[in-house]
């Protein structure tokens, strides 16, 4: 079991996308904890009517909870995810062993993220934070023929623009979150990932990115190059290979 946590504020139309891609992308169980900063009548009443469809039935069986906040004020990205962690993890009818958090603007492209990335964390205990890859703004489109070797075979080597964990998607061992203490509310305007992935390693785990699992930041200059990656893959994955290459250099290396 895994809960998303998700703190929203305005940007309709990139919620629905991120939201859906959450539906489809999405193979083992899971929660989805949302926390809004006040959006306004058109966020709010889409997420009233995804809230209803969840009880009518219509979301997909994996889904455990669809869980909505309303605050009245924008409170931000970190106080709202702490908040909504510390009440789940309180109730012992909400707890999970993974908590993701994610950002409104993130489309998921990799089917069953969800399985890769805690199975990487199930199998390499010191590892504290997870991150799937995003083009980074301004990242150069990268043709695909310089991931084929000599016999034309796809071969997927890490990009190397911008690598460090991002906040956009982030998994950890709920244990970690909690023990890391949370978010630092200090952090509004940004960094926030920054900081959480030095408190993890300061800790003494280890973070980064899994590259072969890939989210599209909505609005952000990303190239068609991501979304083509992403289809391979699936692909792949399932005619039955497994592929994947976990990327640990950051800013506190």
């Amino acid at each position: 079991m895994i809960n998303i946590f998700m703190p929203t504020y305005h940007k309709l139309e990139q919620l629905k996308i991120c939201i859906n891609s959450i539906k489809e992308k999405t193979e083992g169980e899971y929660r989805l904890i949302i926390g809004d900063n006040n959006s306004g009548k058109e966020v709010i009443n889409y997420l009233h009517m995804e809230s209803n469809h969840f009880d009518d039935g219509l979301w997909p069986l994996n889904c455990a909870n669809f869980i909505l906040n309303e605050y009245e004020q924008n409170l931000g990205k970190a106080d709202v995810i702490n908040e909504m962690f510390k009440c789940c993890d309180d109730n012992p009818n909400l707890q999970s062993t993974y908590t993701v958090n994610i950002d409104p603007d993130i489309e998921i492209l990799t089917d069953g993220w969800d399985c890769v990335l805690s199975r990487y964390l199930t199998d390499n205990s010191d590892f504290g934070l997870i991150s799937p890859y995003y083009e980074d703004n301004g990242a150069s489109p990268v043709s695909p023929d310089e991931y084929k070797d000599s016999n034309g075979w796809m071969v997927f080597e890490p990009i190397k623009h911008g690598i460090n964990v991002a906040g956009g998607l982030i998994m950890m061992p709920t244990a970690v979150f909690r023990i890391i203490g949370g978010y630092n509310v200090l952090y509004i305007y940004g960094a926030d990932d920054a900081e959480l992935d030095k408190g993890i390693r300061e800790y003494g785990l280890r973070t980064g990115y899994y590259h072969d699992v890939l989210v599209r930041h909505l609005g952000e200059n990303d190239s068609e190059f991501i979304a083509w990656k992403a289809d391979v893959l699936n692909n792949m994955r399932k005619l039955g290979h497994t592929y994947g290459k976990c990327i640990t250099k950051g800013f506190y290396d």
